[in-house]
């Protein structure tokens, strides 16, 4: 090979070296990209995806553990390790801890679920079957626990004693219901 031979595979060689680079720079931006991006409810949706354990910590301190089934726009429901129904607000979800199985990566999913029942709906949906229920809120540590009578656009109505003593629970400042017993 003469020097024309050696110029041109030095340059090919440089060409290759800088698209390579050049590719390397791309990727690194499209992941950051997916970084800034990510949602609360592209974690969750990979997290039920997976069928993984999780374990969700509420604004109000409450921690659930188990593992989630949906995820909507404003809600996610998750079936805890006891075997509990719980429904959390995404605005209620405060951290997310995925179980040690899963390989840890930084949040990078930007979807958002799928449109369902919204949260207050979907409690609707259960009042009729009169569950027992533990209401949790933001500024109270104990859960409100009664039977679920009725859900208005607002307001959901607990029976919480046998006597027939009702509790009006203001929908905006509820993190999470769970759903007691056999009432799933």
């Amino acid at each position: 090979m003469g020097d024309g031979d050696d110029q041109i595979t030095a340059h090919v060689d440089e060409l290759l070296a800088d698209q390579a680079a050049r590719e390397r720079t791309r990727q690194r931006w499209l992941q950051q990209q997916a970084l800034e991006s990510a949602q609360l409810s592209g974690v969750l949706l990979a997290m039920a995806e997976s069928a993984a354990t999780v374990t969700l910590l509420t604004v109000a301190g409450h921690q659930h553990q188990g593992t989630l089934t949906d995820v909507t726009a404003d809600h996610c429901r998750i079936i805890t390790v006891q075997g509990s129904v719980v429904l959390l607000r995404l605005s209620a979800v405060s951290v997310v801890t995925p179980d040690r199985s899963l390989r840890a990566a930084a949040a990078a999913d930007d979807r958002t679920a799928a449109a369902g029942p919204r949260f207050a709906e979907a409690l609707s949906d259960r009042a009729g079957e009169r569950p027992e229920v533990a209401v949790r809120t933001v500024g109270r540590p104990d859960p409100v626990v009664g039977r679920l009578l009725a859900v208005g656009s607002d307001v959901m109505t607990l029976q919480v004693d046998e006597r027939r003593r009702l509790a009006y629970v203001s929908l905006a400042s509820v993190t999470d219901v769970s759903f007691l017993a056999a009432s799933g």
